[in-house]
């Protein structure tokens, strides 16, 4: 997973631990990067824009400017429960945009 920081820490959710598999941060451009891999196991995905511009979500598929899942510029937020697939991510604007996440 590009720039991606994996461990094995805590968080407490709804009462129950579980482990995070994978966080950090990636670098989006005008072309599609991988978020997160497939991962049938998985049982979240937290996804956050910090960055000045609009980013769009692909989800099993190449990530595609002004369609699919917008996170909003300045924090916007995606939290993915039930898609076990790809995600992918592009921005339509210029230079590299910023995005964190953190895999469940």
């Amino acid at each position: 997973m590009k720039g991606s920081s994996v461990g094995q820490n805590k968080v407490e959710s709804a009462g129950k631990f579980s482990a995070i598999e994978g966080s950090g941060a990636l670098g989006v451009t005008t072309s599609s990067a991988e978020v997160a891999p497939a991962n049938a196991s998985r049982k979240a995905v937290l996804i956050y824009n910090d960055s000045d511009t609009v980013i769009y979500l692909g989800f099993g598929e190449d990530a595609v400017a002004n369609q699919g899942a917008r996170l909003n510029a300045n924090g916007g937020l995606h939290r993915e429960e039930l898609f076990k697939g790809q995600i992918n991510a592009i921005h339509g604007g210029s230079g590299t945009k910023n995005l964190t996440f953190i895999i469940i």
